[in-house]
């Protein structure tokens, strides 16, 4: 998982819950690796990994001498760069958490003569304080194999391993042809971008962008992907079918304030790169990569709600990590999709679909041209589909496996707003100062269904003891808690309603 050090709306400040909550979102889609993009995490970063057993791939620079912008980094590079490289590995070195040091990422100088002398003096830097840990670096430069004795090709003479940012799999295993010796990984995956409740034409690979005024977001149907970017499920395919492949990196794990895209206007000010947006909800996305990540039965429904306009034909997915699944409309069977068991060709089964995806234009070959196709062969898809006539009622996925029910997923078509439901993801919470409790608000109408499309404006008060008068009082009353409502048994504030998430291959 890539992961700008943002809080979202809480903005810059570091909160330890702020981030436990936001990894710990992380770790049910099931990552098992975080990227610190593009500098050096927070010590209240590093506590959580601990905490949770997500390891690290601790980075410094997003640039060298070269800048990316006026007032970039470049211009203290030379007198800081090796201060810098090592305050990062003596914060960070005694955490069982981090695992690799990376120099950079997308990094100018990296492939120019310059630029070798650069890393060099990084390198020194990083392995004069640490010598244990591999040396990495992020890269969007290596699309194709560089020529021999290239700046690009010494490059990596001085590296353990190389992180591709959105390279296609032609061009990964062509690198691994080349350096078989290099650990390679996907630094930045897919960034396919979306809209936590947004559809849009799940026929085309590419929506593109939308300018109608009021309707900026982008499709959740896996397909709304920028110039350089790949879907979800290319980018997982990619690196579930190389036992060689050391993982990839989710870019992005959460929505981030800043790089707006697709849209670089105004009001817009946020990626919609996230599996999660920036209150910390998961979107499609997160569903798709929990679907491969985790064992635990699961099926998930897209769309996400089942309030649509009466003679319209909806194309409803399924995500799941079970063979078969069968889909009802108020009782009524729409039938039942099922995955085929492939193989990797080092043994390793996987669920996919029969039928060609169409998603990689740069394929031209084989059995399935214009399509992802694995090592194997196959090409597929990794998630099931309908075509459902609307109409209001209860929308039923129901999830076997040898013939047993083992998930299921349920949406319903919401009435008109009722009451507004608040959620709060803990009792209690210290009178610290710091602590902090997460309330879910959510429309919901006379049934406790979550109106999708409610755009009020909801006012918030709070009432109760003040917090002690100073500090020193807090310190003095550690055990001083606030109390919070407690959450409805029935809540799913979730399913109701940059950071660079990541999965590092077990071997």
């Amino acid at each position: 998982m890539d992961l700008h050090h943002d809080q979202g709306a809480l903005g810059a400040a570091v909160s330890l819950d702020a981030v436990r909550r936001q990894m710990t979102v992380m770790k049910s889609m099931g990552v098992n690796a975080f990227r610190t993009s593009h500098n050096p995490p927070s010590p209240q970063m590093i506590q959580v990994c601990e905490e949770l057993g997500i390891v690290m791939m601790v980075e410094a620079f997003d640039c060298w001498r070269t800048g990316k912008t006026a007032y970039d980094y470049g211009r203290f590079f030379d007198e800081w760069c090796e201060r810098d490289a090592t305050e990062m590995v003596l914060a960070a070195r005694n955490s069982p958490a981090v695992v690799l040091w990376s120099i950079g990422n997308e990094i100018p100088d990296s492939t120019t003569t310059a630029g070798l002398a650069m890393a060099e003096r990084i390198i020194g830097a990083v392995r004069a304080a640490d010598d244990t840990r591999p040396l990495v670096i992020g890269s969007d430069k290596y699309r194709r194999v560089p020529a021999k004795g290239s700046a690009a090709d010494l490059m990596l003479a001085r590296l353990d391993g190389l992180g591709l940012n959105y390279n296609t799999a032609q061009s990964v295993d062509a690198l691994h042809a080349a350096y078989p010796h290099l650990f390679l990984f996907e630094s930045e995956s897919s960034s396919e971008t979306s809209t936590r409740g947004a559809y849009q034409e799940p026929e085309h690979l590419n929506t593109g962008e939308n300018h109608t005024p009021g309707r900026r977001d982008a499709s959740s149907y896996d397909n709304n992907l920028a110039s350089w970017t790949m879907s979800g499920e290319y980018g997982h395919k990619k690196d579930r079918d190389r036992k060689w492949f050391a993982g990839q990196f989710l870019w992005s794990g959460i929505d981030y304030i800043g790089e707006p895209t697709p849209y670089d206007v105004f009001p817009v000010k946020a990626s919609f790169f996230g599996a999660v947006d920036t209150a910390g909800f998961p979107k499609d996305m997160y569903h798709l990569f929990r679907s491969q990540w985790t064992d635990e039965p699961m099926v998930h429904l897209l769309p996400m709600s089942w309030n649509h306009e009466e003679g319209t034909t909806v194309e409803v997915w399924a995500y799941a990590n079970v063979p078969s699944v069968e889909l009802f409309l108020d009782g009524k069977s729409l039938g039942t999709r099922e995955f085929d068991v492939k193989r990797t060709t080092d043994g390793r089964t996987y669920l996919e679909t029969t039928e060609a995806t169409g998603d990689d234009k740069t394929f031209t070959g084989g059995p399935c041209p214009g399509s992802y196709t694995s090592p194997n062969g196959s090409a597929g898809k990794l998630h099931l589909s309908w075509k459902v006539p609307f109409r209001p009622g209860e929308l039923k996925a129901v999830a076997r496996r040898d013939g047993r029910i083992v998930a299921t997923d349920v949406l319903r078509t919401a009435g008109e707003p009722h009451a507004v439901r608040l959620t709060a993801d803990r009792e209690s919470l210290a009178a610290d100062g710091r602590s902090l409790a997460f309330v879910t608000a959510e429309i919901v109408d006379a049934h406790g269904v979550v109106v999708p499309d409610a755009g009020h404006l909801i006012s918030f008060s709070v009432t109760g003891a003040p917090w002690p008068a100073s500090t020193t009082a807090a310190r003095r009353a550690p055990s001083a808690t606030r109390r919070a409502p407690a959450p409805p048994s029935t809540a799913r504030p979730w399913r109701s309603s940059g950071p660079a998430a990541g999965r590092a291959r077990s071997k």
